[in-house]
């Protein structure tokens, strides 16, 4: 019979070193980042960016307009911006959006600024209820009004006269956080509009007036 030496035999069956121990876990985080710009190819610094939901967190966007939230747990998060002195949102973006982070991955909101009207005042009026706040605004020449949804329901910004001098269009709304920007240019002009799903006419109701002097 053919011997086998005793070294050899006690090496028989033993796995090589660095063999597959297990499988390595995945990722289990992911992030959300994104940039504020205005236009095309202006970066916007200091925009201040919120985080919601799964996580609550507060950033500033760098000197490139970046901001990034790592090490999120998967799930659905809120992002909203605030931005920052001498611009604002753009008519029809929204200041909050929403996102869903997966385990690995990251995930992208951008926003893009226009910048405000040089020497204009900015005054937000809140669609909230069966209400505007403030409902009677008196503003000069060059101020830009600012509407923003709160609630997220339905909402229209009817004007009453729609050929007045340096009136808007009517619009509508449906979804928290949807921006309509407008800047009055003609002084000595009162502007009535309603909320149509949720007034009568103009004078019940979710009313509100801008008076231009």
């Amino acid at each position: 019979m053919r011997r086998i030496p005793l070294l050899a035999a006690l090496t028989l069956g033993v796995p090589a070193c660095g063999g597959d121990g297990g499988t390595q876990p995945g990722p289990t985080t992911g992030s959300i980042s994104g940039r504020v710009t205005e236009g095309t190819s202006n970066n916007v610094a200091g925009a201040q960016i919120g985080l919601s939901g799964g996580a609550t967190r507060t950033g500033t966007t760098d000197a490139g307009g970046a901001f990034n939230f790592a090490d999120l747990a998967p799930g659905g998060y809120s992002v909203s911006v605030t931005p920052p002195q001498g611009f604002r949102l753009r008519s029809g973006d929204t200041q909050s959006k929403q996102a869903t982070v997966t385990a690995g991955q990251a995930a992208t909101i951008n926003w893009d600024l226009d910048r405000e009207t040089s020497g204009g005042e900015v005054v937000e009026i809140r669609l909230t209820g069966t209400s505007f706040d403030p409902a009677d605004v008196t503003i000069t020449p060059g101020t830009t009004v600012r509407w923003v949804n709160i609630d997220g329901i339905a909402h229209t910004v009817t004007p009453e006269n729609a050929s007045q001098t340096g009136v808007w269009q009517r619009q509508t709304t449906n979804t928290q956080g949807v921006v309509f920007s407008h800047t009055f240019a003609a002084a000595g002009q009162t502007y009535r509009y309603r909320c149509e799903p949720h007034s009568a006419n103009f004078t019940t109701g979710m009313v509100g007036v801008i008076r231009v002097q």
